[in-house]
């Protein structure tokens, strides 16, 4: 990919964070209320648009969602018991920014470039594991010593099921009804990476060791996860490149909206997020020439 097209990517990602970081020292804002407003509106309404909209092809969706499980827990799992070993403790939204991925907004415009839309088409699979997971176990893990019984208060899990039963049903949502919703879930993004922003405006940074470690925990799991499970589950073609590039994105900038939520680690969420982007933007010429060698 040109070094041109790359910075078309990341651009936006860095110029709606500088908004953010400005309008934070500047002025007060509510962050919990910009996090309730992702997690409760304009997230789940953005699932069921990608789902109801993506055409259902049960064994392509199932291998690509199989992939992005696999990678995502075991992150985890080998992030955790890296952290055992080392006989340390971190908080837990440490794991976060580790496990989960930026597959949306940077995962989208790269496989589009990179693998034309038969490459986009399989990173919106990816994407939606990704995100479901985001707001189902990751919530679970920094709530449930607060409320078990949290994850099925959350609307996303059901926007995500009802935009996979009208794609299978092939209903056509009509204009005045799907031209709001999606203006609403387009809000996601922009408005996590304000929040990104504006978080990063109000931290006091004490330390890097955790950001750094947390980011290079994403980015090598990641990859490394994602080419083990291209060759454990036989994946191949576009199929096998998408995934592996996506599984080495950075880390998701929605968790920033659900460590706020929740009070767990944002200075830490924040600082891993925009350390993992900053990263990733300079290796992902490397990683995009390795990707073209799989077969």
């Amino acid at each position: 990919m040109p070094i041109l097209e790359i910075i078309g990517v990341i651009t936006p990602i860095f110029i709606i964070a500088v908004v953010g970081f400005i309008v934070g020292k500047f002025k007060q804002l509510s962050l919990k209320t910009m996090a309730d407003l992702i997690i409760y509106i304009c997230s789940p309404a953005l699932a069921f648009v990608l789902l109801s909209q993506t055409q259902i092809d049960l064994r392509e969706i199932s291998s690509i969602a199989l992939a992005a499980l696999l990678v995502i827990l075991g992150t985890g799992a080998i992030c955790f018991l890296l952290i055992k070993l080392s006989g340390k403790t971190v908080p837990t939204g440490f794991y976060l920014p580790v496990m989960f991925m930026n597959s949306g907004f940077i995962g989208y415009p790269i496989t589009l470039f990179a693998f034309g839309e038969l490459g986009l088409s399989k990173a919106i699979i990816f994407d939606i594991t990704n995100a479901i997971l985001i707001f189902t176990l990751g919530i679970y893990m920094i709530s449930q010593k607060k409320d078990h019984w949290q994850v099925l208060k959350i609307p996303f899990l059901y926007a995500a099921i009802a935009g996979i039963f009208i794609s299978w049903l092939n209903i056509q949502i009509p204009d005045p009804v799907f031209i709001p919703i999606n203006l609403v879930g387009q809000i996601t993004v922009p408005m996590a990476l304000f929040m990104l922003g504006y978080r990063l405006a109000n931290i006091e940074i004490t330390s890097v060791k955790l950001p750094l470690l947390a980011s290079l925990l994403r980015l090598t799991l990641g990859l490394a996860l994602g080419i083990l499970v291209v060759y454990l589950l036989k994946l191949d073609g576009v199929t096998a490149k998408v995934v592996v590039l996506i599984a080495s994105t950075s880390s998701a900038i929605s968790t920033i909206a659900i460590s706020e939520e929740y009070n767990s680690s944002p200075n830490l969420v924040a600082s891993t997020i925009a350390l993992s982007t900053i990263i990733w933007a300079l290796s992902i010429g490397f990683i995009l020439n390795w990707v073209a060698f799989i077969p």
